[in-house]
């Protein structure tokens, strides 16, 4: 009965083993019965091989079948029973066999041990006639083998057992099942460590031989043992995970090699990575001098760790394994000779961490063999194909020599190899020296790593640490490194350490030396399960200190590189921090913008993604910085918002780089900039204007570009506002007051238009192709004379105006114009020439004076201007005050074509002209062309330029209704009715002629009213019947010339039956002054007649526009208010003393 510890009872195990059978004694059959029962089977066999043979086909045994059952009993081993479900005979290829069917093999215990749908056996025919059952070759088909890896590490095999077997501990998996190596072990002493794996080792290779040609081995008297179209499940019963090969395989062939036996296995099933196969020959018996040979391929590494018990293995790898090795024993198992040949297919190559990049394998081989006397496994050579990697190396592993010593594992490089890059825009790096000196203690699970060594034109760095694995992994290394290049630093960094500053670097580095390095990690189970899952470990798990000089890398794809930068870095487990102590980008050869005082900072690497800073101090030329930000890489987040082309300039400042480390870009990346620019200029700002010598403070900040400052622009100084929001066009304003040289400059030469300063603010679009702005004026202290006479804004008043300005290739277009100032309003549109000169106008609004409602087109005509106005209503009176009040200084020397229409024409004195069409046509100050014609009431009014005598121009004025006409151009107000004609000629900018009114009223008349308050005055005037107030006229004559701004009156004459009076003087409106004298002569009609006589008219009249009787007065001061003076003494005098009296002041004179 099988042994039984505690609860679980110890199961004979009959699986392939490497352990010994237990020596049985065969049972011998001493009964008749049993004698019959074999001569039965025989007669049996015999039989059916007759029927077989003539029939061809099955032939069922069923009857038999208890007998077979007993006869085969023996083979199984003591301790186990044999259960067949039916026997029969078959022939195949090989010859007849028994088919057995529902094979099953139990333990004492009632324990399935073996079961399979069907077994072929097939037998010596020659035993069977001499009563003996004996098998030579027995497959067992569809047979389910499961090797279940326990959790202490231990394996359990089942041929198609129950599931419900228990499984063996940890303590029976480790028992030996050779009483006498039991025995041997306890009674000797416990050997040294080297001696105990040798030990393994030897009795492994040593259960082999016992297996094919023991006497025990339950199947070292077959010819063949095997397995067909079965089924192995490989299964972790701590990971719960379970790996199923199909079409399994397995031979076990016996055969004789040079009169030797020789025994070989063939096993091979279909995994997830394809078909691998094992070929395994012993030749010799275990106390005879024998040897073993060992091929095998497919296997992939996680398939061979799980099938050594390992499967939970931190890799991923899809290469597989191909070994071919040879040994040589002597009989008493002393190994004599060992050697093998290891091969790796093309694949991959994974450590289970989403930070590590695969790496792809695309050959790799190695050559060793065993130096018995040295207890020394030699690698005679390595080599490992991957890209541009190639690696020659050479080592050793040589046992332990005593207790508590570790294998020895040396390594060394045997020729130059080359590591390539580990990602895209990397360097290959080619190394001279590899060296490795570790020390692996299995017992203690622990790899001291004594030194590893790279050395080459562009590694020098040294590795020492210690690896233990007694609480799950632990890594304890450090590294040196000095003077090494960029390219070196990334092909030793293991790209899931630090893996997003690795990362980073590995994508931006472009060159640079590291002066310095030291590394030192400190990771337990725990840190590298958090690294894993990608998480960072605790900031002191990880330090690396670090000097850079002369490196060169990019922070933003499609920006120039940083170049230059020397400084020093820390990275921890948390966080990594660089700081540049110089550095510079540049665009071209001498076109560079230098950094210091530079960070840049992983601060966190525990977010996801993990955020980046990068800043500095900056300083160069802003024609460099306009360039660097105009590149695609800055598009996102900044770019300066005009040409860099057009720009000149020195800024310094600083900078700050903030984004987002992940898998994908940052969609949202944040640049922030503060500087200051001096000496700046900018091309074509306002039109082609460029802004020069300006001092600018530049800040971006989220997204947004805004630059401030002052400068000069066409000459005057002018200050600057531009901000561009992201992706936005630029917007800017520029303000700046434009004098008289500024617009000269602009290629505004406006002439007396408008004269003084105009305060400008221009608020648009900058730097862009075709220039737009919304423009606002300050015209207040400016003076305005309008193209249209009459209009005149003086400096002091009040006035703004507006405008969109938007400029193409044609010119310019000002839209949208408002204009308000000195009562006058205008909205309209107007357009510039390519050279900026004026071209047209339209005004859909017009108001001169508040009442006014026209619509005015102006255009260019020659050098001159055509305006054309129609509208409902229009106020003259600002066109009059030009007629009484154009001075020198307020000539308008431009050329001008008027058409003026209005259905009403407001004048002066509240006076109307209905229908109102004005012509005018003016050539520098000359006119050359005049017609105006209306009604004022019903009475026509008209006026023409024409041609006089002499080629001089004429102005004739006519209508019938005199007091009124002159009422609404403001000459005079008193006057009813009469009939006018008037004939001037118009040269050099005034005009001369005589006046002529016919039956006219005076009423209201002040000089009336004065001279009647005179003494005397009312009883000659009550003699003369007549009303002060109203006084009646029959005609009117005066000589009238206007130049300069002087109005001049002679040989004036009024007269009436009953009254005259006679007029001259001048009216100066540049100084604002009137100066008329004249005579009153009453009772005209008859007085008058006096004045006629030659000579006598002279002496007594005063001539022939007085009388006998007169009375001289005169009208000075302003015209808004004029002073009256009478001398009542020449009323007396003879007409040559009133002469004289007139113009001798008079002491005591009433006066008004």
């Amino acid at each position: 009965m099988p042994e039984k510890r505690g609860n679980v009872t110890e199961r004979p195990d009959i699986s392939i083993s490497l352990r010994p059978a237990r020596r049985r004694r065969r049972r011998r059959w001493r009964a008749a019965g049993a004698a019959l029962s074999l001569l039965l089977i025989t007669l049996t066999a015999v039989a059916g091989l007759g029927v077989y043979t003539f029939a061809g086909g099955r032939v069922d045994l069923e009857a038999v079948r208890p007998l077979a059952v007993a006869a085969l009993q023996d083979r199984v081993g003591a301790g186990r029973k044999l259960a067949i479900g039916g026997l029969a005979l078959e022939r195949d290829e090989r010859g007849l066999a028994l088919a057995l069917t529902d094979l099953a093999i139990f333990d004492d215990d009632g324990h399935k041990l073996l079961s399979a749908p069907k077994a072929d056996v097939h037998v010596s025919t020659l035993a069977l006639l001499t009563g003996a059952v004996e098998p030579k070759r027995v497959d067992v088909e569809d047979l389910l083998v499961q090797l279940r890896i326990l959790p202490d590490g231990g394996v359990d095999l089942s041929l198609g057992a129950d599931d419900s077997a228990p499984v063996p501990d940890a303590a029976q998996t480790a028992a030996p099942q050779n009483p006498a190596a039991q025995v041997s072990s306890e009674a000797s002493p416990a050997p040294a460590q080297r001696a105990k794996i040798v030990a393994q080792i030897g009795r492994a290779i040593n259960g082999v031989f016992d297996l094919a040609s023991g006497k025990d081995s339950p199947i070292a008297q077959l010819d063949h043992f095997g397995v067909r179209r079965g089924k192995l499940a490989l299964i972790d019963l701590s990971a719960g995970q379970t790996r199923g090969f199909d079409n399994f395989a397995f031979s076990l062939d016996r055969k004789r090699l040079k009169g030797q036996g020789a025994a070989e296995v063939n096993v091979a099933a279909d995994g997830p990575n394809g078909r691998w196969r094992l070929r395994g020959e012993a030749r010799g018996a275990r106390d005879q001098p024998h040897a073993l040979t060992l091929e095998a391929g497919g296997f992939t590494i996680d398939e061979l760790a799980l099938a050594l018990g390992k499967s939970s293995l931190p890799v991923d790898s899809d290469i597989s394994l191909g070994v071919k090795a040879e040994a040589a024993f002597q009989a008493d198992g002393h190994l004599l000779d060992a050697h093998a040949r290891l091969g790796l297919s093309a694949g991959f190559w994974r450590y289970d961490d989403p930070d590590f990049s695969p790496i792809f394998i695309d050959e790799g081989f190695a050559a060793l063999h065993w130096e018995p006397e040295a207890h020394r496994l030699v690698v005679d050579q390595a080599q490992v194909f991957s890209g541009p990697t190639r690696l020659f190396l050479k080592g050793s592993l040589t046992a332990p020599a005593g207790e508590g010593d570790g294998w020895a594992i040396l390594f060394d490089q045997v020729e130059p190899a080359t590591i390539g890059p580990d990602r895209a825009g990397e360097k290959t790096v080619t190394l001279t020296g590899f060296h490795g000196d570790m020390r692996l203690d299995p017992a203690a699970k622990k790899l001291d790593v004594r030194r590893v060594e790279l050395r080459g034109p562009e590694v020098a760095a040294a590795v020492q640490g210690v690896v233990d694995w007694t609480e799950g992994p632990h890594l304890r290394l450090g590294m040196s490194a000095a003077k090494m290049p960029a390219a070196g630093l990334l092909a030793i960094w293991p790209n899931a350490l630090g893996a997003a500053a690795r990362g980073w670097l590995g994508d931006h580095l472009q060159a640079g030396t590291l002066d310095s390095l030291r590394l030192a990690v400190d990771l337990d189970d725990i840190d590298l399960r958090m690294m894993r899952a990608q998480r960072a470990p605790m900031g002191d798990r990880i330090l690396i200190d670090y000097v850079v000089k002369d490196a060169a890398f990019t922070f933003l794809d499609g920006a120039p590189a940083v170049i230059g930068l020397n400084g020093h870095g820390r990275t921890t487990g948390r966080s990594t921090l660089f700081t540049a102590t110089s550095g510079a980008m540049e665009t071209a050869p001498g076109r560079r913008i230098e950094l210091s005082d530079g960070q840049f900072s992983l601060p966190d690497l525990a977010q996801k993604p993990t955020p980046m800073n990068i800043g500095a101090r900056v300083k160069g030329g802003v024609d460099v910085l306009g360039d660097i930000l105009a590149r695609p890489g800055f598009a996102k987040v900044a770019s300066m918002p005009v040409d860099p082309k057009a720009i000149k300039g020195q800024f310094d400042g600083t900078f700050s780089w903030r984004t987002r480390l992940g898998p994908a870009p940052d969609p949202a990346p944040v640049l922030d900039v503060n500087c200051k620019v001096e000496n700046f200029s900018l091309d074509r700002l306002v039109g082609k204007e460029r802004l020069e010598q300006a001092t600018l403070s530049v800040t971006v900040a989220n997204g947004a570009t805004k630059i401030a400052g002052a400068g000069k622009l066409f000459g005057v100084p002018a200050t600057l506002d531009l901000l561009r929001p992201g992706d936005d066009p630029a917007q800017g304003t520029v303000s700046f007051v434009m004098d008289e040289a500024a617009r000269t400059r602009a290629g505004l030469p406006l002439g007396a238009t408008l004269t003084g300063p105009v305060a400008v603010k221009l608020t648009g679009a900058v730097g862009a192709a075709h220039p737009q702005a919304q423009v606002e004026m300050d015209l207040a202290k400016a003076g305005l004379n309008y193209p249209i006479p009459g209009l005149f804004k003086p400096a002091g008043r009040p006035a703004k105006a507006s405008f969109a300005y938007r400029e193409d290739e044609r010119g310019a277009t000002l839209d949208q114009i408002v204009f308000e100032g000195g009562g006058a309003v205008a909205r309209g549109s107007a357009q510039l020439g390519a050279e900026g000169g004026f071209q047209s106008a339209k005004f859909t609004q017009l108001k001169l004076s508040p009442g006014d409602s026209m619509q005015v087109e102006i255009g260019k005509s020659g050098d001159g201007l055509k305006i054309v106005g129609k509208g409902e209503s229009l106020d003259a009176r600002p066109f009059l005050k030009s007629l009484a009040a154009n001075g020198p200084e307020r000539a308008d020397s431009s050329d001008l074509d008027l058409d003026l229409q209005a259905t009403v024409m407001s004048g002066a004195n509240r006076q109307i002209i209905s229908n109102a069409a004005l012509r005018l046509s003016k050539k520098g100050a000359n006119l050359r062309g005049l017609t105006f014609s209306g009604k004022i009431g019903g009475d026509l009014v008209e006026a023409s330029l024409g041609r006089a005598e002499g080629g001089s121009s004429l102005l004739k004025a006519t209508t019938t209704d005199a007091g009124a006409f002159l009422a609404f151009l403001d000459l005079y107000s008193h006057m009813e009715g009469g009939k006018l004609r008037a004939a001037f000629r118009v040269a050099n900018g005034g005009f001369a002629g005589p006046v002529d009114i016919d039956k006219f009223v005076l009423r209201g008349e002040p000089a009336m009213r004065a001279f009647a308050s005179q003494p005397g005055g009312e009883q000659l005037t009550a003699r003369m019947r007549i009303n002060p107030e109203t006084v009646a006229f029959t005609r009117l004559h005066a000589e009238i010339e206007k130049r300069d701004g002087v109005l001049k009156v002679r040989d004036g004459v009024i007269a009436s039956p009953n009254i005259g009076s006679t007029l001259e003087g001048s009216a100066d409106f540049n100084r604002d002054a009137v100066d008329f004298s004249g005579t009153f002569v009453p009772a005209y009609g008859v007085n008058n007649l006096f004045g006629q006589l030659p000579v006598v008219g002279l002496i007594l009249g005063g001539g022939d526009k007085e009388g006998l009787i007169g009375v001289n007065f005169r009208v000075t001061g302003r015209p808004g208010a004029p002073v009256l003076s009478v001398n009542p003494l020449s009323a007396i005098a003879p007409g040559f003393l009133r002469k004289i009296f007139g113009v001798i002041p008079m002491d005591g004179a009433p006066s008004q």
